[in-house]
């Protein structure tokens, strides 16, 4: 059975930004993710996120800023949501399985295979992006938008030229993450069962390990992210340091 607290396993920085990108006024913006933010905002609300773990987010100048703040958190891990060992994985998958059911059912083992402490960030993110496109009418990021300009952030090789050629598929399989219902199907693709050394995260990054996955099922939706946003706007956030 689940841990009651597996939802709360997501670390502060994705769960406030998160949390302030899920307000209407923001999560309508258009170019979300794809617009520059405040460079120098940004780095002073990361520091302060290193600094005191928790941050009062009223002063923001800027929306775009969040948004740039979250992006530079995941590409600047030490080890990608999804690590280093599973690209090839990834862009073998994208290149060669066609059948949508077989997709599924590799994505799915493939999000089984990650460790706890980078899959659990990376669902709620996944049901985070997959809210903002149902808001493309006015934000102009659907799926495949949003998964040009997050996709080098989760799923990246350590070879730059490796990572331009591999552009394209990557984001159609971060289209494919954002997108897919993890349910069970009968076909079975085996390139996703290579197992791949447990991310090495700081403690800055660490979460406690929970199996968000269930064996059984995991429908696309039962990861309540409004109740997470609820949760965590109940934090006091207004208590937490406020930025420089």
């Amino acid at each position: 059975a689940r841990s009651k607290g597996y939802k709360d396993n997501v670390p502060p920085i994705i769960k406030q930004t998160v949390q302030f990108l899920s307000r209407e006024s923001c999560i309508k913006l258009p170019g979300l993710f794809r617009k520059a933010g405040d460079f120098a905002e940004a780095k002073v609300i990361r520091k302060a996120y290193e600094t005191n773990g928790m941050v009062n987010l009223d002063s923001i100048r800027d929306e775009h800023t969040m948004a740039k703040t979250l992006k530079d958190y995941l590409r600047e891990l030490p080890t990608p949501l999804i690590p280093y060992e599973l690209y090839p994985v990834c862009i073998d998958m994208q290149r060669t399985v066609n059948d949508p059911d077989a997709k599924r059912d590799a994505v799915r083992e493939l999000m089984q295979s990650l460790d706890p402490l980078a899959r659990t960030p990376l669902k709620y993110l996944l049901s985070f992006f997959r809210k903002v496109s149902q808001h493309s009418a006015d934000n102009l990021m659907t799926p495949s938008n949003i998964a040009l300009v997050i996709g080098p952030n989760i799923l990246r090789t350590t070879d730059l030229g490796t990572e331009v050629r591999n552009t394209g598929f990557v984001a159609q399989f971060v289209t494919e993450l954002i997108t897919l219902k993890f349910c069970p199907s009968s076909t079975k693709y085996s390139a996703a069962s290579a197992s791949a050394p447990s991310p090495s995260y700081s403690s800055d990054h660490a979460t406690a390990g929970v199996d968000y996955l269930d064996d059984e099922s995991d429908d696309d939706d039962d990861f309540d992210l409004d109740a997470l946003v609820s949760n965590t706007a109940r934090m006091s956030v207004n208590e937490s340091p406020p930025l420089p």
